[in-house]
């Protein structure tokens, strides 16, 4: 097995470079055109896959190999961030100097992509004695929330066969972190109705601006009830958007806050929007005119893993094993892919080569050795489960 990977450098160059020369920022994405390298891929191999868009050009590839026991997938993004200013060399033409290659989404996650898909090049070569079935994804969309990837295709049942684990190339880390949980996101609209009138008698109106700012210095005052996380951070709320009024010269009537909540598992969202509208209620037996709606825009739940599954426990030990380092359980107060993928019963997590440094940065770049050893990683560790008589349900 180390064999094989020792000698696949200028594969990884080859197929990373073709990724990076695409530009896929998104919006608009246009994954289409590194999906297409995927599919070439995948058809040299002789992997079948499927593609799903929601919309054109919207491309998710998903190449399948082996067809019995517990389905794992592996699935990178397409999409890039936009490039930015100030970078030394164009950001998408792929530079290689020594071991590392610069370019937009060398890391983010197309790095990662080529890396999966060496893995699957190996798989392929050794199908017939898989006990386990893998797929190999490339997904749009996960740099603007996944409406035209992951989310699409895991809440549409698309994913076909179902996987019941997978591990998510992101989040770098340097093989040495494996996330497994994440804090829910809440989007809250605070819409404050009022009454116009003319600025020379604002007496003869209601404004909506004064309520709603009345409500947010309220709101300064909150505090969450949760029970702390071994891996997530306290819950947050940050006022981000603030939008009221027409002109200058009329009291406003309508006024608008939007919020952003990052919560734990141990919260449940009705109490928080219930906790808001006590606000409310308290400023209305003060301020009579007040009318103020709490209005919950979206919900992404918290995930959390127990940290002695399987796949967790194989990749700790294994990752150590081949590189020396210790490996850490994290959470992380973002969101990945794992949240629509755990939504729909999938077990899912990330793992990933790469520095968290050069994440959306300008001069992104990611070392060819280590999506090399990232490729190695996974196949030990997916060797040994397909080995794992437990795991596979008794059918070795």
């Amino acid at each position: 097995m180390d064999t094989f990977f020792k000698t696949q450098k200028d594969y990884i160059i080859k197929f990373l470079s073709d990724l990076v020369s695409q530009d896929t920022t998104n919006p608009p994405g246009n994954e289409y055109l590194a999906a297409k390298f995927v599919e070439d891929e995948f058809k040299k191999l002789d992997i079948p896959y499927q593609i799903h868009e929601k919309s054109k050009g919207r491309t998710n590839i998903i190449g399948q190999i082996g067809n019995k026991g517990p389905v794992i997938m592996l699935a990178a993004h397409l999409d890039v961030v936009p490039a930015g200013k100030g970078w030394d060399t164009p950001a998408f033409e792929p530079i290689v100097k020594g071991d590392r290659m610069w370019g937009r989404g060398s890391l983010d996650d197309k790095g990662l992509m080529a890396s999966i898909m060496l893995l699957a090049k190996y798989f392929k070569s050794i199908e017939d004695k898989l006990n386990i079935t893998i797929l190999i994804a490339g997904v749009a969309d996960e740099e603007t929330g996944s409406e035209f990837g992951m989310t699409y295709l895991s809440d549409n049942n698309l994913i076909s066969p179902k996987p019941d684990y997978a591990i998510i190339p992101d989040n770098a880390g340097n093989m040495t972190e494996i996330n497994i949980a994440e804090k829910g996101h809440l989007k809250i609209k605070i819409f404050s109705k009022g009454l116009q009138a003319h600025a020379m008698a604002p007496h003869k109106g209601i404004n909506a601006i004064n309520h709603l700012a009345r409500f947010l210095m309220e709101l300064e005052k909150y505090k969450f009830k949760y029970e702390e996380h071994d891996l997530l951070d306290p819950p947050t709320l940050n006022v981000g958007i603030i939008e009221g009024g027409t002109v200058i010269n009329s009291v406003p009537n309508e006024a608008t806050a939007y919020i952003d909540i990052r919560y734990l598992p141990s919260q449940n969202v009705d109490d928080i929007i219930n906790d808001f509208k006590s606000i409310v209620k308290k400023l209305q037996e003060k301020y009579k005119d007040l009318d103020i709606d709490i209005i919950l825009e979206s919900v992404s739940t918290p995930i959390a893993l127990d940290p002695n599954n399987l796949i967790i426990s194989t990749i700790k030990e294994e990752a150590k094993r081949f590189h020396g380092k210790d490996i850490k359980i994290t959470g992380m107060g973002g969101g990945t892919v794992c949240k629509d993928l755990m939504r729909n019963g999938t077990v899912a997590l990330c793992f990933s080569a790469g520095d968290h440094e050069f994440y959306h940065q300008v001069n992104e770049n990611i070392s060819i050795s280590e999506l090399i050893d990232y490729a190695n990683i996974m196949a030990i560790v997916l060797d040994k489960l397909n080995n794992n008589k437990d795991f596979c349900g008794g059918s070795l």
